[in-house]
């Protein structure tokens, strides 16, 4: 049984140290780990029996995670991105490290076919969150407008449209990029005024943003046709 000072939260350089041991046991497992297999590299074969111990290093573990998670957006060397898929048994999570960072940049280490496992998992999570996410900014922008037009605010009534007209370009190959979620259109926009572009790029760029206005142009038109249906038929269109 393990005493209450064994059972202390880590922090500091002892969370530092736990979370790189906790990379070099994702690292040597592929296909991913869950709380057995951690337990037992962890304790080199011999884990603790007591369900106390064991559950309080499987937390600690995923606070390890986290914090790997936290390196790997800050790109700092050798850390992790990690992900977690459920297992066949109730309960049981694979933590699985998807990429890490090599020289500033990211890396994909996940193999075929678990990437295919984890992304049809997470699809639904992922819509899920998404459309919570617009649902929340669409509110933020329409309650930006609702006080910009009852105080007179003109900059605050430009900032919200400006808002609403913004595009995210979610182009795989655009995401690969910097392994995110792409580019954006004011992304777009500062890379064409950087001085550094070279002229091939900056007319791609360019060619892009024109498309960009004219899409967004289509957007609005569409847009007004549907709020204008919708007070015709009083509700959906």
């Amino acid at each position: 049984m393990a005493t209450s000072a064994q059972l202390t939260p880590r922090f500091g350089t002892q969370l530092v140290d736990f979370a790189q041991r906790v990379v070099e046991i994702l690292m040597a497992y592929p296909w991913g780990v869950d709380q057995d297999i951690f337990l037992h590299e962890y304790y080199n074969g011999t884990p603790p029996s007591d369900s106390q111990t064991r559950d309080f290093q499987w937390e600690e573990f995923k606070r390890a995670k986290d914090y790997s998670n936290e390196m790997f957006n800050s790109r700092k060397s050798e850390w992790l991105w990690v992900r977690a898929r459920r297992g066949l048994a109730r309960g049981q999570f694979f933590y699985q490290a998807v990429a890490r960072i090599v020289d500033g940049e990211p890396e994909i280490v996940i193999r075929y076919p678990i990437s295919q496992t984890l992304y049809e998992e997470k699809t639904a999570e992922w819509f899920t969150r998404t459309k919570s996410q617009m649902r929340v900014k669409v509110a933020n922008i329409e309650a930006k407008k609702r006080a910009a037009i009852a105080s007179g605010n003109p900059r605050l009534l430009q900032e919200a449209e400006r808002e609403f007209d913004e595009i995210y370009v979610m182009a795989p190959r655009l995401a690969a990029i910097y392994f995110d979620t792409g580019l954006t259109v004011e992304d777009l926009q500062q890379i064409s005024r950087s001085p550094r572009l070279p002229r091939m790029l900056h007319n791609s760029v360019k060619r892009t943003l024109d498309t960009y206005k004219k899409f967004q142009h289509e957007i609005q038109q569409l847009s007004q046709v549907v709020y204008t249906l919708k007070r015709i038929r009083g509700g959906r269109p």
